[in-house]
C-alpha cells in the first residue's frame, strides 16, 4: 500500500514553476539526480549511506529517490515534480510518496526547523513549532502570525491537543494538513504527510548534524547540504584540536531534575552524543559507564541527594539540563540549583563544581516563553556547543583559553551553553524579525537536468545549476541557483538570508 501525500486542490501550497522538470528531458535517458548532485557518503550500487549518521539511507533512481528512515522504519519515495510518479510496483510496501522539492511544509519539530533554515528554505515553511527561538519563526508562529504547527507524530496529532475528542481541533488539523506537502516531526507518524527527523538519538554530535543531508533530499538541496556539513565538520575538528592542547582535563557530568508533577527524580545522563562531546573537549566522563545510551535514575528522593553527591565527588563541571518550572531562566540562581538537587552549604567545600561555580546551563539562547535553542540550533551546531564547553573547561587556564580563541574558525556560532551566575541567557524575540503580511519570500529550486541553448540536454553542476535563459543576440544568461547560507554560516541559528538586516543583528547576538 502506498501512502500518497497529495494535498487538496483548494489548500495546496503554491508551487514555483522553476521547481519542476520538463518531462521530455527524461526521455533522453539521463537521470534527474546525477551523482555530483547527490548526498555524499559511502555508496553501494545506487544506495547511499552517509558518512557518519546511522539513521537513514538514500537510493537514487532515474526520476525518484527512496529514503529509508531506519530510525523509525518509515520509507519515503520522492519523485521529481513534473515527472510521472512511480507505480506501486516500483516502490516498497507502505512507502509514503511525495513530489519534490516540497513547496510548503509544517514544522512542529524544532530540530527539523533548524535544518530547513540552515538550507535557506525558511520561505517554504507555512506552519511552525510554538517552541521556536529563531526570531522569524517566532513571528510566523507565536509572535504574531499564529501559524502554529500541529504535530502528526501520534496518530491524528499530538495528544496535547486531544484532537480526537475535539471536533473543532480536528477540523483545524485537517485544514492545516491540507495546506502543506509534508509535516516534519520527530517520531514515526501514521499520517501520509508525516516525515520524521530523528537526529537527536544519533550517537555522536556530528552524526546528529549530518541529518541536514536527510532533510535536503526532500528539497533537492543535496549539494548545499554536503557543503554545509563539510564546513561544519572541519570547524568541529579544528576546535577539537585546539582544545586538546589544554592540560586541564576535568570530569564532566550531565544531570537533570524532574519536578514532582512529572514524577520527581534526579538523573545522570550517559547519552552517547554527550559522551562524544565530552571526549571531543578533551576532558573525561565517568569511567566504566554501564550504559551505551540512557540515564541513571534516582527516584527515591530521600536517598537521591546523598547518592548523587557520591557520584559527583570528583566531577569538576556539571551541565544542568533541568527545566525550571515557575522560575525564569534569567532569574535562576545557584541557590535554586542547590535546592533542586539537595546540595547544602557544606557541599560547596567538598564538591569542586560548586566550589569553583562550574554549573553550566543549556539555556544560553531562549525566547520570551523560556524555550531554549538547545533542541533547535544546538543539534545543528555541534561546533558551537563544543566551543562553549571547551571555553568552560579552559576558563581557569588562560593560556589554553587563548589558544582556543585564536584557533576558533570563522563561522562558528556559539553561546548555547552558559555558566550559571556568570552570564544571563540571550533573549531572542519576534520583533527582531518582523514579517510583512506574514510572508517569507521563497526562491525556486531548479531541477538537476536542463536543456541548454544549443538544444543539448545537460546535468547541472556547481557552475550551472539552473537552465540558462537564451537570447539570439548574445550569450546565454544563466539564472542564479537557490541561495543557500554561506558555507561559513553552516547550520547557524539565524533569521533567513532574505531578511538581511534582521539576520545580521541576530547573528551578532550569538557571536
Amino acid at each position: 500500500m502506498l501512502l500518497v501525500a497529495t494535498p487538496l486542490a483548494s489548500g495546496a501550497p503554491f508551487r514555483l514553476d522553476g521547481d519542476c522538470i520538463d518531462p521530455a528531458l527524461l526521455e533522453s535517458g539521463l537521470t534527474a539526480f546525477p551523482e555530483n548532485m547527490r548526498v555524499i557518503g559511502s555508496q553501494g550500487s545506487s544506495e547511499t549511506e552517509v558518512d557518519l549518521a546511522i539513521g537513514f539511507t538514500v537510493e537514487y533512481m532515474q526520476s525518484y529517490k527512496i529514503v529509508n528512515n531506519t530510525a523509525t522504519g518509515e520509507v519515503y519515495v520522492l519523485y521529481q515534480c513534473g515527472s510521472v510518479a512511480p507505480s506501486a510496483a516500483e516502490v516498497p510496501e507502505g512507502a509514503k510518496v511525495f513530489a519534490i522539492p516540497l513547496a510548503g511544509v509544517s514544522v512542529p519539530d524544532a530540530t527539523a526547523l533548524a535544518f530547513i533554515d540552515a538550507l535557506g528554505l525558511s520561505g517554504r515553511i507555512d506552519f511552525v513549532t510554538e517552541y521556536a527561538v529563531n526570531p522569524c519563526m517566532q513571528s510566523l508562529g507565536i509572535g504574531g502570525c499564529n501559524q502554529i504547527a500541529f504535530d502528526t507524530s501520534y496518530g491524528l496529532g499530538n495528544a496535547y491537543y486531544d484532537i480526537a475528542a475535539n471536533e473543532e481541533k480536528q477540523a483545524e488539523f485537517d485544514a492545516q494538513i491540507a495546506e502543506v506537502d509534508a509535516v516534519f516531526v520527530y517520531g514515526a507518524s501514521d499520517n501520509a504527510k508525516g516525515t520524521s527527523v530523528v537526529a537527536s538519538p544519533e550517537p555522536g554530535m556530528l552524526q546528529r548534524a549530518e541529518w541536514i543531508k536527510y532533510v535536503s533530499v526532500f528539497f533537492n538541496m543535496e549539494p548545499e547540504a554536503n557543503a554545509i556539513f563539510q564546513g561544519l565538520e572541519q570547524r568541529y575538528e579544528t576546535i577539537k584540536t585546539a582544545a586538546s592542547m589544554s592540560s586541564t582535563k576535568p570530569l564532566v557530568a550531565f544531570i537533570f531534575y524532574t519536578p514532582p508533577e512529572w514524577g520527581e527524580a534526579i538523573s545522570v545522563s550517559f547519552a552517547d552524543y554527550k559522551l562524544s562531546l565530552i571526549k571531543a573537549a578533551i576532558t573525561a566522563a565517568f569511567p566504566d559507564v554501564p550504559f551505551q545510551y540512557g540515564s541513571f535514575y534516582l527516584k527515591n528522593m530521600s536517598t537521591a541527594p546523598a547518592i548523587l553527591k557520591t557520584m559527583l565527588a570528583n566531577v569538576e563541571v556539571v551541565v544542568d539540563e533541568s527545566f525550571e518550572n515557575g522560575i525564569k531562566n534569567s532569574d535562576l540562581s545557584m541557590a535554586d540549583f542547590m535546592e533542586r538537587f539537595g546540595f547544602t552549604a557544606d557541599d560547596v567545600t567538598s564538591l569542586a563544581f560548586l566550589r569553583n561555580e562550574n554549573v553550566v546551563r543549556q539555556d544560553g539562547v531562549e525566547n520570551p516563553a523560556g524555550y531554549t535553542a538547545w533542541f533547535e540550533a544546538a543539534v545543528t551546531n555541534p561546533d558551537g556547543i563544543l566551543l562553549d564547553l571547551a571555553r568552560v573547561i579552559a576558563d581557569s587556564n588562560p593560556e589554553a583559553l587563548a589558544n582556543i580563541e585564536e584557533n576558533t574558525p570563522a563561522g562558528t556560532h556559539s553561546g548555547f551553553l552558559r555558566v550559571l551566575g556568570k552570564s544571563k541567557p540571550t533573549l531572542i524575540e519576534a520583533q527582531q524579525c518582523p514579517l510583512a503580511s506574514c510572508v517569507i519570500p521563497s526562491s525556486e529550486i531548479c531541477p538537476f537536468i536542463y536543456k541548454a541553448c544549443d538544444g543539448s540536454i545537460n546535468h547541472a553542476d556547481e557552475e550551472v545549476r539552473c537552465s540558462p535563459s537564451c537570447n539570439q543576440d548574445g550569450p546565454a544568461d544563466s539564472p542564479p541557483p537557490p541561495s543557500p547560507p554561506p558555507k561559513d554560516d553552516a547550520l547557524a541559528l539565524r533569521p533567513f538570508a532574505l531578511l538581511a538586516v534582521a539576520a545580521m543583528a541576530f547573528a551578532a547576538l550569538l557571536c
